[in-house]
């Protein structure tokens, strides 16, 4: 297939940073967002790694630390996903598996060259945190946001799955020449990470936002519930002319007037000041 890897590259790379702008101008004060930027922003940095593979292969940086900043920007991720859900976080697995795929990075780059373990590796790391990822969004669904939650579900499920079938491939196929060759299964691998990050950030910023406005709905019935029970007299008007929006109970037994008398009416109209 003559596709260019390197302009899908270059793609991830645009698209993660727009993502990791649009979720860090989010609210910062619910746990897990600025996780979830900072996966983005990982997602960035390492696919500008990969891209820069295709100049030389065998780069410290290019190959080695750039598989584990994707690797990292996947947890972060699941750490973002979790806290922001409220779920609960499996804290040793995800340290366990990035250490197994940064040791086995470094040994099949510089002492056993072999780029096809490290495709295992990689590919292999990637698919463990992604079913970590599902398996605890489909253990704990959120009942707040019951469809976000499946449909990430599904799409980690889907990733995890691929990138398990990826790394036993990669131990039975051919070499490639790096990780820019356009094999069939890097092309899936390079334009599904372009779907899913995709989908899983903007249904994350669909998330935030429905919180948002949950909590500004709760706010505003706590409010109301404040204002119409108090027993001390309320009153809401607008500034310019005094029209009366709001008023409570308590009002209406103070001035001794009548929910009809109120309605509709301005404090000018009832006159309050004339009778202290």
């Amino acid at each position: 297939m003559n596709i260019d890897l390197a302009t899908i590259a270059l793609i991830l790379v645009i698209s993660s940073i727009f993502q990791a702008i649009f979720i860090l101008l989010l609210s910062s004060k619910y746990p897990g967002v600025d996780h979830f930027g900072v996966s983005c922003s990982f997602y960035a940095l390492g696919f500008l790694f990969v891209m820069l593979q295709g100049s030389n292969a065998h780069d410290l940086i290019t190959v080695v630390i750039g598989n584990a900043l994707l690797l990292l920007a996947l947890i972060f991720q699941y750490m973002g996903l979790v806290r922001f859900l409220e779920l609960p976080e499996n804290r040793w697995f995800p340290p366990f598996i990035f250490g197994f795929c940064l040791l086995a990075l470094f040994y099949f780059q510089f002492i056993f060259d072999s780029i096809s373990a490290r495709i295992f590796a990689i590919n292999l790391s990637i698919g463990l945190i992604s079913l970590l990822s599902a398996q605890t969004l489909n253990n704990h669904k959120n009942a707040l946001m019951p469809r976000q939650t499946q449909l990430l579900f599904l799409l980690f499920a889907a990733t995890g799955f691929f990138a398990v079938v990826r790394a036993v491939h990669g131990l039975f196929s051919p070499p490639l020449d790096n990780a820019l060759s356009p094999a069939l299964f890097q092309i899936i691998s390079f334009t599904g990470a372009f779907i899913a990050n995709i989908i899983v950030t903007f249904t994350f910023i669909i998330m935030v936002n429905e919180r948002v406005s949950s909590d500004i709905r709760s706010a505003k019935e706590q409010f109301e519930q404040i204002f119409n029970l108090s027993p001390d007299a309320s009153l809401i008007t607008t500034l310019p002319d005094g029209k009366i929006v709001n008023f409570n109970l308590g009002f209406l037994n103070f001035t001794g007037l009548s929910q009809e008398d109120v309605q509709t009416k301005s404090v000018l109209d009832l006159n309050l000041h004339a009778n202290p």
